[in-house]
């Protein structure tokens, strides 16, 4: 029973790191396809860790908002994607191959909910529209669904928002923002009852609406040229804290062999 326990949990990760190099693969190969037809300027890059996984919640604008977030945030992410999506055939056997998870939104679907812990716990990034569908009315946030929370919370990942500012169109600009995440674990622990739902969900909504918020004040007031002088000015900060360190340290080996000659 171990064994076939061992076996199985050895193919899952096996067909995992195929979909992670396939997607990896496409993303170097499409993406210069990708930023011709769409033009989007991604702030917040800085933002994004680069050591854990990631749970993205990002708002749902229109069905170009998948390969956005694919093509537009940095490294390898899963992405979840209604089961309705896979009615093609043809469609789902490429998104599976690359990493989509297709999942049932009027049913417990148990089978999807163990891929999407599994991906988190072994350190993938995975991307979901927490809202549950696209607002085809406005921009403004709408009710989140508790399912992001459960898995904010079981798969212990950092929550990070990203929010796009308006609808995509082919060859129309956009601006998409990457927050400053925090992993909700921390704050209600791993077990996901009724009432640590609601306070996660309400924790997302808020992050949600406070990194759009901060995306509109950027946009409106064209503050990316402070952002990037700001983050010139911590990259300089940073190289002359690195210099001051290894001459720090070369004067301490300086003076610990002169100690030692004498």
């Amino acid at each position: 029973m171990t064994d076939k326990k061992n076996k199985k949990k050895h193919t899952g990760r096996a067909k995992r790191a195929a979909k992670r190099r396939l997607h990896l693969f496409l993303k170097a190969l499409l993406r210069p396809v990708f930023e011709l037809l769409f033009h989007v300027r991604v702030l917040g890059k800085e933002n994004y860790p680069k050591d854990r996984p990631v749970l993205l919640i990002t708002n749902h604008l229109c069905n170009l908002d998948i390969p956005m977030i694919l093509f537009r945030t940095p490294g390898y992410k899963r992405a979840i994607a209604k089961k309705e999506l896979g009615n093609n055939k043809l469609f789902k056997l490429f998104a599976s191959s690359v990493g989509v998870i297709f999942i049932d939104r009027g049913a417990t679907d148990l089978e999807a909910t163990r891929e999407i812990l599994t991906t988190l716990k072994e350190g993938d990034n995975l991307s979901l529209f927490p809202e549950g569908t696209r607002n085809r009315v406005n921009t403004e946030l709408q009710e989140l669904k508790p399912g992001g929370a459960m898995f904010a919370l079981k798969g212990g990942a950092v929550v990070v928002p990203v929010m796009i500012y308006r609808r995509q169109k082919f060859f129309g600009g956009n601006y998409m923002y990457i927050d400053k995440g925090r992993r909700l674990s921390d704050l209600f622990g791993e077990r996901a009852d009724a009432g640590k739902l609601e306070a996660a969900t309400k924790v997302m909504a808020a992050m949600m609406q406070g990194a759009k918020d901060t995306l509109a004040d950027i946009v409106e007031n064209r503050r990316w040229t402070a952002l990037r002088r700001q983050k010139s000015a911590r990259k300089r900060q940073s190289r002359l804290y690195a210099r001051q360190a290894k001459k720090g340290l070369a004067a301490l080996r300086k003076e610990s062999k002169t100690l030692a000659r004498a």
